[in-house]
């Protein structure tokens, strides 16, 4: 039976190359030291910003991106080994170091927000206008953002609060992945090979995509049975994730979780309300492929474990990693040289961990840090 590896089973040329960010604990120690001793000094900056000195208000943004470049490379590496494999007991201790850390140090920067937006906003305007020296314009995007935010900034004790309370506000998303990455196993099915294999989140789409309809419904049955066991957590966790959205959302003063979290990536609510209404304006044309799906498959009644079936003979084949690599390169040749290097560049220095591994957090994502 072809069963999915124990991380130390996957050869190390198809795992990324995450150690490059510290040689060793000690050196991530010293960051996240690093980054404590400037929160305090950034601490000291409360109290002076408001007076709209230059001077200070270019020495406190210094201190304060100083601080959170150590802390985002200490969070991207502790978060990433967790991934590897979520059941190791270092890293979730490490990551757990880190998410108290960043909560501690978010309470000490409370006072920023809501002692900047004291500074009268022109004056900010012309701290980083397009003739400001070239340190001072760097920062240009960052206090057009803040002073966007200006309606939703609280007090500083209210701040406070909230950023103590951020660690824990994040508990629904931690505890699902753990149930999702390190402790659900869905069961084994057989393939259209006849042979025994272990449906997983990486192999499900590939069984989804079986010309044998009974293996189709196996392995959806075999996950879901899983997802189903585990209903009632599943859905307590879901629901306080939902109340923590409401809730964040009336207390910055938005009028629902929806316009919270567009704004917070700068998208007008009416662009949202755009992608549904079209999206409804053409489920005549998704029913017209389904029919045409259904027809083609020659099915009476068309399930999920129907939708990714192929509806046309296409001969299988196994392509390897390194084979995929130069289609990609050939792919991307349009875009010019320099692209194309740059890719490869990206996987030949280990950016990439390639094979699913026992434990391993499902799913593709980029991540990284400034650093």
């Amino acid at each position: 039976m072809a069963e999915l590896k124990e991380r130390k089973d996957i050869p190390q040329e198809y795992k990324w190359d995450i150690e490059s960010m510290y040689a060793d604990d000690a050196a991530w120690d010293a960051d996240v030291a690093e980054a404590v001793r400037l929160s305090d000094v950034f601490a000291s900056y409360a109290g002076r910003l408001k007076e709209g000195d230059p001077a200070v208000l270019l020495e406190a943004l210094d201190t304060y991106f100083a601080m959170n470049r150590k802390i985002e490379k200490a969070y991207v590496f502790a978060a990433q080994k967790k991934d590897e494999d979520s059941r190791v007991a270092k890293s979730q201790e490490r990551y757990g170091k880190i998410a108290s850390v960043n909560a501690t140090v978010s309470a000490k920067c409370a006072f920023f927000e809501p002692e900047l937006l004291e500074i009268p906003e022109e004056t900010l305007r012309a701290f980083c206008s397009p003739d400001a020296r070239p340190e001072r314009r760097v920062y240009a995007h960052f206090l057009d953002q803040i002073l966007r935010e200006k309606a939703h900034v609280l007090s500083m004790k209210e701040e406070t609060i909230l950023s103590r309370l951020s660690e824990v506000l994040h508990a629904p998303g931690e505890i699902f992945g753990m149930i999702n990455n390190a402790d659900i196993k869905f069961g084994e099915i057989v393939n259209e090979e006849g042979e025994t294999v272990e449906v997983t989140h990486g192999s499900y789409g590939s069984l989804m995509e079986s010309r044998d309809r009974s293996v189709r419904k196996n392995a959806f049955q075999t996950l879901y049975k899983a997802y189903t066991a585990q209903k009632n957590t599943i859905a307590a966790t879901y629901r306080f994730n939902v109340k923590r959205n409401v809730i964040g959302a009336e207390l910055r003063n938005y009028p629902s979780a929806r316009e919270a979290a567009c704004f917070a990536d700068n998208v007008p609510v009416a662009v949202y309300d755009n992608l549904i209404d079209t999206i409804h304006k053409h489920l005549p044309a998704m029913f017209r492929y389904v029919a045409l799906r259904k027809k083609l498959l020659g099915v009476d009644e068309l399930h999920m474990y129907d939708i990714y079936a192929p509806l046309v003979e296409v001969p299988k084949r196994k392509i390897a990693f390194d084979e995929a690599v130069e289609y990609l390169k050939k792919g991307l040749a349009p875009l010019g040289e320099a692209y194309v290097r740059d890719a490869v560049a990206g996987i030949n220095d280990g950016w990439i961990d390639i094979y699913e591994n026992r434990g391993k957090r499902s799913g593709a994502y980029s991540f990284g840090s400034y650093d």
